[in-house]
């Protein structure tokens, strides 16, 4: 019904939805990347993460003319090459292609020694690798194998740790890797193009993303220098209270306690108030078991700290750098993106989040290197020595240089403890997580991102979709409603699907599909249930027998109904039962003058008036009975009964143009009726006197004829008031009142016995939609009604069929006939 609270409901229903779905979604963006252990509301985005990796998965699947990795190598070990070199190698041969020839004797365990990746970074730096990365942690010193030593130039005597650190000097293009506090020693840093950064944290078991870059301390070079020599534990070093000291530790720690701290081997170094260096006169480092043997003269403030913050960008990131001439130095981090560009033009634009993560481009498979859905080169480290050995005993090399130009990665995908590292990705539930630089290197040098909505851009997608649910629910059947609900949906999740597989872009689908359109629709759909089913019982109690059932449907289905009180365009109908008046007095003397005739007993006589009330009920049921019908027929509303009067109006609560034709045509109907019901009432009432007859000649109560009534009827059009009279708490109907209701009521006083008198306004509007109609009307005098000023123009409208075969009358969409009409002889009568 059209109330401030039916219109208002849906746009509260709807708010309230999106705020609480929208709420939850941002405590789960709020909370979903604190660490593990810590409140976490992030359910929504793990199901969003669900259908990204299906995208994933899908988008490789997909046909690609142009093999992934064009520019990428791996370099992995794995268990064969871990169980040749611990049997060792026997042959001596110089092997075919792609074998591992002149390897006798070479026989260690894991970890191997470094002088062997200085051999592989040797050869590759011979191939011309474009850059070398290392997914391996370089973070302690060779001690396994510290008598080893090589022979540079048939000269120089070089550790393994040393020559490893040459060959990385000499490359020039080697990128070692840190994650957290675990640096490369700085024998191996110093030479190495950059550090790059391997941390990763998978999303609810899956890794997704990575972050672009990491921070890593750069020590002092005195503190450096110092490292080794005394075999500082520096990612260990902390600071204690004032006096402010930095307590370094010594490999392996003691056991006693200094500031807190649990060492006893260790060393100090003193720090000014703003937590710089106090450097000796001298200009030395003050570094100290004890801190009672620092001469407080001997120490002087500096600007410099013990360490300053660099960032070592991801492996992959720094890896494709170096193949297009980015300067990392140089980027532009934003909240949003980061921004990479180099002297030779090539920029590139990652988008971040807030924790400077980004997803990654998952397109290479550990199963799909070195195959033909891939260009990835897959060398093997002991195929790398096979080459440098040769190399460095002829001279020459009679393989090809197949890794020119490639960016390789170093790694292991070996099995057992610290030999690999197993998770599972969109693509792969358990495979080496070495591939994750793969995919990064080949997204910035393919220029391919994943381009997630923002947090605004899926809170602008849900009340996208929020509104879109409302109105369709709201305007719509229920079942309809649910049916263009799902279609929308499996819609927006195709499209989304091929939007990422097209276009790398991943719009959200659990929140727009469940938050924004199935949520909404389901708590309207709920309220309607719970609500408007209550108001519609309530409208179908009021109009339920005021009016016909297809009319109640149609009221049923109408969104905007108004009972509350308004102003219509409608024509009212007046009819009244001729003569009932005389029947109830003449059938009230007859009873009166039976009971004292037959000298009945009280209990009797009240007997017998009973019986003769309800047959009086009886008749006036039937002929109020017969007009009511035909109202209901004509799409009619039945106002109410006056006694032996009928009320009835059309144009409301459905609102009917031809309003005036309708109540016409059912005026003609109920008066043809009538004079049907009579014929067969005088038929019955010859029957009901011959057999008074018999009944008399017995001695029995006579039977009481059936009387035979009229109608006459009064029409009028025009603007009146409508809507529920009364009090909820006791009554209320449905009815008409204004100047023109009256008018109607006044024709009907003057339109005696079966006639139909209606009004000027009544005739013209008859007159535009059915003019045969009106044409039989009769204009009769102008008549001074009661409450009117001026005479009032009055048409009387025939109804009596002169012909059998006459053309039914209709009202507006509803095939109707008349009731029993009479032959032509009983119409003549």
């Amino acid at each position: 019904m059209k109330t401030t609270a039916r219109h208002s409901a849906p746009l509260f229903i709807t708010i309230a939805a999106l705020v609480f779905v929208c709420a939850l979604y941002l405590l789960g963006e709020a909370t979903k990347d604190r660490p593990e252990g810590k409140y976490r509301f992030d359910i929504l985005d793990k199901l969003e993460c669900i259908t990204y990796d299906a995208r994933v998965r899908m988008a490789a699947a997909m046909p690609d003319d142009t093999p992934a990795g064009r520019s990428l190598a791996t370099m992995f070990i794995d268990d064969e090459a871990i169980d040749r070199v611990n049997d060792g190698v026997e042959s001596a041969v110089m092997a075919p292609a792609w074998d591992d020839g002149n390897l006798e004797g070479l026989e260690f365990s894991v970890p191997w020694p470094r002088f062997l990746y200085g051999q592989m970074v040797r050869e590759l730096h011979a191939q011309g690798a474009k850059a070398i990365g290392f997914d391996i942690f370089f973070s302690e010193y060779d001690r396994k194998s510290p008598e080893t030593s090589v022979t540079l130039n048939g000269t120089n005597v070089l550790s393994s740790d040393e020559f490893f650190a040459h060959e990385i000097a000499r490359a020039g293009n080697v990128v070692l890797s840190t994650e957290g506090e675990l640096l490369p020693k700085p024998l191996f840093a110093e030479g190495a193009a950059a550090v790059g950064n391997i941390a990763s944290r998978p999303d609810y078991g899956v890794l997704r993303r990575v972050q672009a870059f990491g921070e890593y301390k750069v020590w002092h070079p005195q503190i450096q220098a110092r490292e080794k020599p005394l075999n500082l534990k520096l990612n260990a070093a902390s600071f204690t209270k004032r006096p402010g000291f930095l307590v370094i530790p010594e490999i392996p720690k003691g056991s006693l306690v200094f500031d807190g701290k649990i060492s006893t081997n260790y060393f100090i170094v003193p720090l000014d108030g703003n937590g710089n260096l106090k450097l000796t006169k001298d200009g030395d480092l003050n570094l100290e078991d004890d801190p009672a043997r620092i001469d407080p003269n001997d120490v002087g403030s500096t600007n410099q700290p013990p360490f300053v913050m660099k960032k070592a960008w991801n492996l992959g990131i720094t890896l494709a750098a170096m193949q297009l001439g980015l300067d990392l130095e140089k980027a532009i981090i934003e909240p949003r993106r980061i921004i990479l560009s180099g002297t030779n033009g090539v920029k590139r634009i990652i988008p971040t989040d807030n924790t400077h993560s980004f997803y990654i481009d998952w397109k290479l498979r550990w199963k799909d290197i070195n195959s033909q859905r891939t260009a990835v080169l897959a060398g093997s480290p002991l195929q790398m020595l096979s080459y440098d050995f040769e190399r460095q005993q002829n001279g020459t090399n009679y393989w090809p240089n197949v890794f020119t130009n490639r960016l390789v990665i170093f790694g292991s995908v070996a099995t057992g403890n610290n030999l690999t590292d197993l998770g599972s990705t969109p693509l792969e539930e358990k495979t080496p997580l070495v591939t994750k630089h793969l995919n990064v290197a080949n997204s910035i040098l393919e220029d391919h991102f994943i381009k997630r909505t923002s947090t605004a851009g899926t809170v602008l997608f849900v009340v996208i979709a929020g509104a879109v649910a409302t109105w369709l629910t709201w305007r719509s059947k229920i079942v309809h409603a649910s049916v263009g609900i799902g279609v929308i949906a499996v819609i927006y999740v195709v499209a989304a699907f091929t939007l990422y597989v097209q276009t790398r872009t991943w719009i959200p689908i659990v929140m727009p599909v469940f938050g924004g359109l199935l949520f909404p629709h389901f708590c309207l759909v709920t309220y309607r249930v719970a609500f408007e089913q209550k108001q519609q019982r309530h409208l179908k109690s009021v109009f339920q027998r005021v009016v016909a059932p297809e009319v109640v449907s149609e009221l049923l289905a109408q969104p905007n109904i108004t009972l509350g009180g308004e102003r219509r365009d409608i024509s009212v109908y007046f009819a009244d039962v001729r003569g009932f008046t005389e029947f109830t007095d003449s059938a009230h003397a007859a009873a009166e003058e039976y009971v004292r005739k037959n000298n009945l007993s009280r209990e009797a006589a009240e007997a017998f008036y009973d019986r003769q009330a309800a047959e009086t009920m009886a008749t006036v049921n039937l002929y109020l009975g017969i007009i009511s019908d035909q109202i209901k027929k004509h799409r009619g509303t039945l106002d109410k009964y006056i006694g032996d009067c009928v009320m009835a109006f059309w144009g409301a609560p459905l609102s009917e143009e031809k309003h005036a034709l309708c109540a016409v045509r059912a005026a003609v109907d109920a008066q043809r009726a009538m004079y049907a019901a009579n014929q067969l009432r005088a038929k019955e009432n010859e029957r009901l006197k011959a057999e008074n007859v018999t009944r008399a000649a017995n001695g029995q109560e006579p039977l009481t004829l059936l009387p035979l009534l009229t109608l006459g009827s009064g029409i009028n059009s025009g603007i009146c008031i409508v809507g529920m009279m009364g009090s909820e708490k006791h009554v209320t109907s449905y009815t008409v009142f204004g100047r023109e209701v009256n008018l109607a009521s006044r024709l009907e006083g003057v339109s005696g016995r079966g006639r139909i008198i209606v009004s000027q306004i009544t005739y013209e509007d008859v007159k535009k939609f059915d003019a045969e109609l009106a044409a039989t009307f009769v204009e009769l005098e102008p008549v001074k009604v009661k409450g009117i000023r001026e005479a009032v123009r009055i048409y009387e409208v025939p109804w009596k069929q002169t012909e059998p075969a006459a053309a039914p009358l209709a009202c507006v969409n509803v095939e109707t006939t008349a009731a029993n009409p009479p032959s032509t002889a009983a119409a003549k009568a």
